[in-house]
This record gives C-alpha cells, structure tokens and sequence, in this order.
C-alpha cells in the first residue's frame, strides 16, 4: 500500500509540474485595440515571444473598434482562457472565437466585463469546443451578449456552467446541440432581480438548472425547437420564469439521471409540449400560475411532484410515481388519461406528506382509459405512508380522490407504548 501511495503522489506532483510549466500567454493588441482578424495557433500572435500553446493559459484583453473574427484551425489543448473584450457601446464590434476543423480543449473559460459592454461568441464549424467548465461574469450594469454556437457539432463540458448577470441587460445565449454533464447555475449580478439564459435548440443535454442556492426571479427563454434532456446526477432547485417560443409547438423537456430537478415556476409565456419524468425527481411549483403548463406530462419511471394546481392537456402514466406533499396541488387535466405501452401500477408516494387532509389528486375533464375507476388499487400502490396513517383512495367520477389520516404524536405514542406492554405481558408468561 505504502509503495502505491509513493507512486500515486510522484503522477500527482509530476502532473502539478506539468500544469504550472504551462505558458501563460496574452493576446498582442494596438494600444489595447484588438486585430481585426488572427489565428490562435499562430504563436507570433501572443506575448511572450517563443512561448508554447501547448496546455497554455491564455488572457484575451482589449477593445473592439470593429468586428473581430479569430479563428481555431488544427485543434488545440489549452489551459484557461480568459476573455474580456470590450466592444464600445457597439453590439456591431462582435468578438468571435470560431473552431474550424478540430476539437479545441481547456480547462475553464471564464468571460467577464467590469466596467466595459461586452459582445462574444464561441462558436464551431466542424470542430468542438470541449472543457471542464464556462465562467460567464457581467458587472450588473453595463450590457453583456454571449453567444455559445456550437452548431452541428456539440459543445461538451464535463462540468457546468456558471452564469452571474442581469436579465434587464445581459444575455447568455446557447445556441445549438449541446453536451453539458454538470448544471447551469444562474446568479443575479449585483442587486438584480435574476439573471437571462436563451436556449436556441436543438437537442441540448444539460446536468440540471440551479440557482446556486440564492432564490431570484431568473429568466429562461426557449426558442426554435427540440427537446432539453435533464442528466441530473445531483438535486437542484431553480426559480424563475419560462419564455416558450416554437412556430410547431415543439419544445419539450425530459427528465433523467438519478437526481432532483426542482423549478419554482413566476411565470409562463406559452408552454411546453412534452415534458417527460423519466427519472429522478421532477418537480414543479406552478402555485404562482394558472396557464397551460404542458400539451402532454408523461410520468415514465421517474417521480412527478406538483406544488399547487398545474394544468396539462394530457396525462400519461406509465411507470414510477407521484410524490405528495403537504403543499401538493391538483393535477387538472384539460383533455384526456391513459396509460403509456407496458405500464404498470403508479405508486403515490406519501413521504412528504405529514398533514392530515382529503386531497384531490388528479382531475380529469376528458376521458379517462384503461384505469380500473371502480377500484383505484388496482392501478395505485400506496408507499411510504406515516406508522399509523390511514389512506383511502379512490375515483369520485373523474377525480382521484384521497382521504388522509395522519394520528397525532399523543396516539402514536399510545399506540407504541401498548405494543411495548403487549410484548412485556408476553415474555413475562413466557
């Protein structure tokens, strides 16, 4: 054991070594004006003179007096990037980063403007933009536009991205297929209300939306169409409002990986398509809206929760569960219930449920097929009820309804020092 520690610490300072040998490498500007146009592989590009792009880190600094077109041809393995271009006022002077024909590799790029407007964009060809993670940073008051556009091919990113801005000025946008295991985490810069993130999609794969926490009134537009998939390998919770935009109605979200996605809904323009809990926890609070949230929720082996009412077109259940709590809602379904292909029983899930109550579950105004409504324990399995709840479930025409019965603390107490008594009184006559 002691001689595979030695090795395992001489590979770890060895790779230390290697990491604080990298170059740091800063662009060459005019006085601080940024070339119009340069190759980032050309090394006569960055001071200082002779240093090596290889793991690199390098600081992009300066003003945009017109567009500034740069190009990533080759591929290239870097370290940081760091980039703070200011483009006077002039959303024209767009500084653009374009991978031309290979994969480009780094550690973290972090984008931010203090005291300067800003417009950049990351964008591919037939190359990709692939890291551990993307910073993006605004002041809070003076505008910021990034543009992440993959294209065709994906931005791959095996940890997240970290946004701070303000939604009255700044704009994230992400702009095509997208590979992001960790979670978008959206900050309000300094004493704004929430920060601004716009999914142009396609296929987007995103570890889950966070807000690191601090609750704000975030702001989310989804444009174009396609589905988010939700990879969740952790729980995060997220605040704000969805903006839903698709000439053909075609904006869905799926969600898997075995974590929580928790959204807090403000508001909603428009509405989803599909929304899919396919895995982990998905839940929505819609106690703040009354509007259509989805044509179609399918609950398909994950676990569903709604906080407050939320209304759907249609509702399919096919597997996993439906979670109760003491806030919970009704499920108002406009059109009709069914049942999705090789379904089995829904289980409702009692463990956030510790307040006694007669709930209305799901509420049907179209038809309801396939559910057994004279005897709902037929299609129900009820779990992870309180030590000596009492749970009725049944159809009242075409609501699910549950009658609840939580005892107090007194008669659990009563309940357990009886059995305690009981079991005494045996052994005794043993």
């Amino acid at each position: 054991m002691a001689q595979i520690l030695k090795y395992s610490a001489i590979a770890t300072a060895a790779a230390i070594a290697i990491q604080a040998s990298a170059d740091d490498l800063t662009l060459i500007t005019d006085g601080g004006v940024l070339p119009s146009s340069w190759e980032w592989s050309d090394t006569s590009a960055w001071s200082p003179a002779g240093g090596s792009l290889e793991n690199a880190n390098l600081s992009i600094s300066g003003v945009a007096e017109s567009a500034v077109n740069s190009t990533i041809t080759g591929g290239l393995s870097l370290g940081n990037i760091n980039i703070m271009v200011g483009d006077n006022g002039n959303t024209a002077n767009l500084f653009t980063a374009t991978v031309a024909d290979a994969d480009v590799n780094f550690r973290t790029v972090n984008i931010s403007n203090n005291g300067i407007t800003q417009t950049v964009k990351l964008a591919s060809q037939t190359g990709r933009w692939v890291g551990e993670s993307i910073n993006i940073t605004s002041d809070g008051v003076n505008r910021q536009t990034v543009t992440l556009q993959p294209g065709s091919p994906r931005l791959t990113l095996g940890g997240g991205i970290n946004l701070a801005n303000n939604k009255a000025t700044d704009n994230l946008i992400i702009q095509g297929q997208t590979d992001i295991a960790g979670a978008i985490t959206m900050k309000a810069a300094g004493s704004a209300e929430g920060a601004k993130l716009m999914l142009n999609m396609w296929n987007m794969s995103i570890g889950g939306f966070s807000d690191g926490g601090v609750k704000a009134n975030h702001y989310i537009s989804l444009n174009w169409g396609g589905t988010v998939n939700l990879t969740n390998s952790a729980d995060y919770s997220w605040r704000g409002a969805f903006a839903i935009y698709s000439d053909d109605d075609n904006i869905n979200i799926s969600k898997g990986g075995a974590g929580a996605q928790k959204f807090e809904l403000t508001g909603i323009t428009n509405h989803f398509n599909n929304v899919r809990a396919n895995e982990g926890l998905l839940e929505i609070d819609s106690s703040a809206i009354s509007t259509l949230f989805a044509n179609n929720l399918y609950v398909s082996g994950g676990s569903f929760k709604n906080v407050g009412n939320l209304n759907v077109g249609a509702l399919t259940l096919t597997n996993g569960s439906i979670v109760l709590g003491n806030d919970t809602g009704t499920i108002i379904v406009d059109g009709n219930l069914g049942k999705g292909e090789n379904a089995g029983k829904i289980s409702i899930d009692f463990s956030d449920l510790t307040v006694s109550g007669d709930y209305t579950l799901i509420e049907v105004l179209g038809e309801i097929t396939d559910f057994n409504t004279g005897d709902a324990l037929a299609d129900f399995d009820l779990i992870n009820l309180a030590e000596g709840a009492n749970a009725e479930l049944a159809w009242n025409g075409n609501s699910l309804a549950l009658s609840y019965t939580v005892p107090e603390p007194a008669a659990i107490a009563a309940i357990l020092g009886a059995a305690a008594f009981g079991f005494a009184a045996l052994r005794r006559r043993k």
